[in-house]
């Protein structure tokens, strides 16, 4: 079975920076946000290498805003004020001008409450116009070099978005989006990457407008990963929703796909194993059959993690090893994304 529509992108979906289900505080010590400059060069240096050129990684809010604007009371202006001096830009800087020297396209995901913006939980809806004062100042302060914007991630999961679809259709991503396209109106937004794809209708039902891309997240069956995927399955269904709301032309990129090369530790980080073959073979099948505008990988590469305390987890999504050894399927992504652009040969 052969698409309709290949992809004309290929990319890549970074590791989270900021797991509050984890720890609430800070970013994730192996993530981009944690480790050294040279070694985020040096990975984005191997991203460029695979001819892969988009690269998807978080903007979390928390991090980038740990405090209020205006201390105990809000101050509008300054949240809206990409130079005011509580912001935290200087990691999404770095990543952000990485992949610009490497010819690589940004897509950053605003993500996560605060927590003087919401409930109090990392995965609470906040105020809608709190949110769109954030990306209004995060489009500032990258205008003219990022042109994408991804507003929330996985908003039907509850560990990302523990409210309604409703509220995230009509809050974070109208407002966002809002937002964004008054300060110009040639950025792209990106719907909220929904896993599976499940809950798209629902958010149709409350907007259809907001987003110029429509974005969803397939991984297989936990029983059998390597062996069960179907991805057409479920892109299929999003593109069918999108069709029956007068959607049939929105571009869909499929943001997230990706299977453990091996089992994770604690079981808790894990997900479905397909093995090193079984990446492959969803890869491959994703390619053949998925008709899809832009395909991104999850992710780069393994993460081992200690502390003092001794072993902290330890998983295997990565396209690379923990030791940046290449699996079988960094060469089928090579492969694609250097057949879906020959300038990069």
């Amino acid at each position: 079975m052969t698409p309709t529509r290949r992809p004309g992108l290929m990319g890549l979906t970074a590791s989270p920076a900021f797991m509050p289900w984890r720890d609430a505080t800070e970013a994730q010590p192996d993530s981009w946000y944690g480790i050294e400059p040279d070694r985020l060069a040096g990975e984005l240096d191997l991203v460029a290498g695979l001819g892969l050129k988009l690269v998807r990684f978080e903007l979390p809010w928390p991090l980038v805003a740990p405090d209020r604007p205006g201390g105990a009371l809000y101050d509008r202006v300054a949240a809206r004020d990409p130079e005011w001096p509580g912001y935290r830009w200087q990691r999404p800087e770095e990543i952000v001008d990485c992949c610009l020297r490497r010819g690589l396209v940004p897509l950053p995901i605003a993500v996560f409450t605060p927590r003087w913006a919401g409930a109090g939980q990392a995965n609470s809806p906040p105020d809608p116009g709190l949110f769109a004062d954030f990306v209004s100042a995060a489009a500032a302060r990258f205008r003219g070099r990022v042109e994408l914007w991804e507003l929330w991630n996985e908003p039907n999961l509850r560990r990302y978005w523990n409210g309604p679809l409703a509220d995230y259709a009509c809050g974070p991503l109208r407002r966002g989006a809002e937002a964004l396209r008054a300060l110009d109106p040639a950025i792209r937004v990106v719907l909220g990457g929904l896993a599976q794809g499940h809950g798209i209708a629902e958010v149709l039902a409350h907007d259809r407008e907001s987003f110029d891309i429509a974005s969803l997240h397939y991984y297989p069956p936990r029983r059998l990963a390597g062996l069960r995927a179907r991805p057409e399955w479920e892109v299929g269904a999003f593109r069918d929703a999108l069709r029956a709301a007068d959607l049939g032309s929105v571009p869909v990129w499929l943001t997230e796909v990706g299977g453990l090369a091996a089992p994770s530790r604690p079981t808790g980080d894990g997900g479905p194993v397909t093995g090193r073959r079984g990446q492959v073979r969803l890869a491959t099948r994703t390619l053949d059959r998925c008709e899809v505008d832009a395909l991104l990988w999850y992710t780069l590469r393994d993460h081992v993690v200690s502390d003092e305390a001794g072993f902290v987890k330890e998983v295997h999504w990565g396209i690379l090893d923990a030791e940046l050894r290449p699996r079988p399927i960094a060469t089928v992504l090579r492969s694609a994304a250097q057949a879906l652009r020959p300038e990069t040969e």
